[in-house]
């Protein structure tokens, strides 16, 4: 493998863990990192061309049904009052 090919799949690998980082907190991940460390990725690509990834979402949705102690399913973030933390977006939302 040459240092091209090297470099690109470091900024795939980099990508996608952004994008799976991204998505958990978007589901109040309590810890990002570990939310990316423990998704299973083997289904989530990403495009070259368009610069897309694909799949993140749907890795946090599993991961939040494999692992729901991973997130804050109140909606709140821990030590925030609820009216400043709490977006209307999350009320309702089910893993």
């Amino acid at each position: 493998m040459d240092e091209i090919q090297e470099l690109r799949e470091h900024y795939r690998n980099a990508v996608i863990r952004m994008a799976v980082e991204r998505e958990a907190l978007a589901f109040w991940a309590i810890d990002s990192d570990d939310a990316a460390r423990f998704a299973d990725i083997s289904g989530v690509s990403f495009d070259e061309e368009s610069d897309v990834v694909i799949g993140a979402r749907e890795a946090v949705m599993d991961l939040a049904a494999r692992m729901p102690f991973l997130f804050n399913r109140t909606g709140v973030k821990q030590g925030c009052p609820p009216s400043a933390c709490s977006p209307p977006a999350f009320r309702g939302r089910k893993f």
